[in-house]
């Protein structure tokens, strides 16, 4: 709390204290001394506030605020004048000298005690008389708030024009100090906000900001409520620049109950063993394809055909291959991550861009107690063309390149296929995690560039080795630019043709993995499941480009042109695996496990129009988004949610009774495994090993 004290050492600056108290710019209370507290005091004023006070407390017909009735757009200059009923006269008048006093604040000067901050002494707390005033006047009841909006709408709505044709920030300010409640007033407000956080003045627009959402806060008697006007909603979209280069989503026609069970497809043979994991199907040319660590599967998405393509064949010698054993049991290791998915990028029919563990070091100590060594798998990249009845052919492999640049690196995050070349992130061990990104010809496979990114350390085990596989973040490309999130504290963006870095931001990352999972008492790892944030590429939105590292709980967004540092938003990760979705209308979309959240791109800075909603149905693997809204599974069938700006987010149930009892309960024991694809008018949702395809039953 800001405290001004008049000593004889700040005695110069009590004028400059005052004048800023006095003009309303301090929102929080002032301590001043006896003397000046009484000189300033209106007592006037306090009686008018506790004589309105007390004319409202006899009001016993408190209604829920939905604040859905008053606001029907700018476009409408009647959508202020609606009002909810008759009031007594004598609410009227409480009305008109509460709104007197407002008008005479800016140039009164004047204070009145804060009561709740007052303390016994030589010093006593006020507040300036305009903000006093602002807040009695949000917790009025509906129907006093109905009328003030009627009575004094048009006077705010001419008074905001006129500052806008101005082009006079003050004049905005001045229009919601008048007339704080109504709609003219508060889009006044927002759009003075908006002109000092641009121009830099970011303390003061947090300050605007913060007091719009008080307000509507105590509005609606709702402490926890945000901003959600429809008038004010409209101008955060409309207002927003053009996102042409934003992902497109699916589209998908769907009504309550009108998806059936079209199909499903074996895409791995249950007794193969191995780890659980996320399988991610690719799609393209009417097929989808999933792989594993051991082959590939393709299934026809139109009849459900499924077709196998082992990696090696029936023969296959991983001593003459070279694959590295267990010094006791003798075991190859083919290890896959529960959390790290292998996730083939399609290229063409018959031609799949796949990733999967090529060899692993051995653990040492193993039984013998104590903290043991770990084994970090190290993962081929490799194009295959996939032949009926015959393993899929090997094209090109990075484990295998002719390239001693290429061999050592291990591939975990999805690559990027951008015309006629592949991009990659890989990483080598050489006493610290070196991260770089890679460009190979589709074709061939020739490395056409190796640019470094990063050197930094992970968690080693007593040993001095890793303790855990480094996932190294995401791809994304945009107008010539490749975008990187390394998930080692730096993030990046370097030029598509040369792999030139054009420019670098760090941040502060925290240390996610031993500290972690020692406390869940996870004690057996090489790994460890999300911290913060699930595994996304970077997404380009406008003129940002948004990060989620996973090893930060702040999302970064930064300038992606020039690679400056917007304001971070901290804690939104505050939960394991908690995900970045995509955007849907201009608006970042997240997802915790239980909640969906809607942020607007454009004011990243601020949670002002922050909107979530629960999900009725526990979700199971990982939702989706479509043009209409979110697409997620539960252990009862398909569901879709009706994302909306404003208002409420409705549900609906896609599956009938008969669709429901096709999906098993437990899915097989991975139940956070899941995940949804939309093909065509198809929904696919892929588990470890079984594959569902839903259909719309309506043409």
């Amino acid at each position: 709390m800001t405290v001004w004290r008049s000593t004889s050492r700040w005695r110069p600056l009590w004028g400059l204290a005052a004048a800023m108290v006095f003009a309303g710019w301090t929102p929080a209370p002032c301590q001043v001394p006896r003397e000046a507290y009484l000189a300033a005091l209106d007592l006037r004023a306090e009686e008018v506030l506790a004589r309105c006070d007390a004319l409202f407390a006899q009001y016993s017909g408190e209604e829920q605020y939905s604040g859905e009735e008053q606001y029907s757009g700018e476009e409408q200059s009647s959508g202020e004048e609606q009002s909810s009923g008759e009031v007594p006269s004598s609410w009227e008048e409480g009305i008109a000298s509460v709104q007197a006093l407002l008008e005479d604040a800016s140039t009164a000067r004047r204070l009145v005690r804060a009561p709740e901050f007052d303390v016994p002494g030589e010093y006593r707390l006020c507040v300036p008389l305009a903000r006093a005033v602002r807040d009695r006047m949000s917790g009025w009841p509906t129907p006093a708030i109905s009328r003030y909006r009627a009575t004094y709408g048009e006077a705010a709505r001419v008074l905001r024009q006129r500052a806008v044709a101005d082009r006079d920030v003050s004049a905005l300010w001045s229009c919601f100090q008048r007339y704080p409640l109504t709609e003219s007033g508060r889009r006044a407000a927002l759009e003075a906000a908006d002109v000092l956080h641009a121009s830099g003045r970011v303390t003061r627009a947090r300050s605007i900001w913060s007091e719009l959402r008080e307000s509507a806060a105590a509005e609606r008697k709702d402490p926890t409520a945000w901003i959600e006007e429809r008038s004010i909603a409209r101008l955060a979209r409309t207002s927003s620049r053009p996102q042409s280069n934003a992902p497109r989503l699916p589209r998908l026609d769907v009504t309550a109950g009108s998806l059936d069970l079209d199909w499903i497809a074996k895409c791995r043979d249950e007794s193969d063993g191995g780890v659980h994991y996320r399988v991610r199907p690719a799609e393209g040319g009417g097929q989808i394809a999933l792989s594993t660590s051991r082959g590939l599967s393709v299934i026809d998405v139109g009849s459900g055909r499924s077709s196998w393509f082992d990696y090696y064949p029936h023969d296959f010698d991983p001593a003459v291959a070279g694959a590295s054993t267990d010094p006791i049991s003798g075991e190859r290791y083919v290890e896959v991550s529960e959390n790290l998915s292998v996730e083939p990028a399609r290229v063409s029919r018959g031609l799949y861009l796949t990733q999967h563990v090529a060899w692993a070091n051995p653990r040492r100590g193993r039984g013998r107690g104590g903290m043991q060594e770990v084994s970090i798998p190290r993962r081929s990249l490799a194009l295959r063309r996939a032949a009926e009845n015959e393993p899929a052919e090997v094209i090109w492999e990075t484990h295998r390149s002719p390239d001693a640049r290429v061999r050592p690196l291990s591939f975990g995050s999805p690559p990027l296929v951008v015309g006629d070349r592949v991009l990659a992130l890989g990483w080598v061990w050489s006493g610290y995690t070196d991260v770089y990104l890679c460009a190979f010809d589709l074709a061939t496979g020739a490395l056409l560039y190796r640019t470094l990114i990063v050197s930094n350390q992970v968690e080693l085990t007593r040993f001095g080795f890793m303790a855990c596989e480094p996932f190294t973040g995401g791809l994304a490309e945009c107008d010539g630019t490749v975008y990187i999130n390394t998930n080692l504290g730096v993030v990046a963006a370097t030029d598509l043709v040369e792999g030139t870095v054009r420019w670098l931001a760090e941040y502060s990352p925290v240390r996610p993995a031993l500290d972690i999972a020692y406390r869940r008492g996870r004690m057996n790892f090489p790994y460890h499941p999300p911290v913060f944030w699930g595994h996304h590429p970077p997404i380009v939105v406008g003129e940002r480009v948004f990060f989620a590292p996973q090893d930060s709980a702040q999302l970064i967004g930064c300038d992606r042109r020039t690679g400056e540092r917007v304001e971070r938003v901290g804690d939104l990760a505050l939960l394991d695996s908690n995900r970045l979705l995509g955007v849907w209308r201009d608006h970042l979309v997240f997802f915790d496990g239980s909640h969906v959240w809607l942020w607007p791109a454009k004011r990243f800075e601020t949670s002002m129009f922050q909107r979530y909603h629960t999900l009725q149905v526990p979700c199971v693997g990982e939702p989706i988004l479509h043009e209409d809204g979110l697409l997620y599974l539960t252990r009862y069938g398909l569901r879709s949610v009706r994302l909306a700006t404003t208002g409420t987010m409705d549900e609906l149930d896609l599956t009938p009774g008969a669709g429901r009892a096709e999906i098993p309960v437990a899915l097989h024991g991975s139940d956070h495994n899941a995940t949804l694809t939309i093909v065509g008018d198809a929904v696919i949702v892929a588990t470890p090993y079984r594959v569902y395809a839903y259909r719309s039953d309506t043409p």
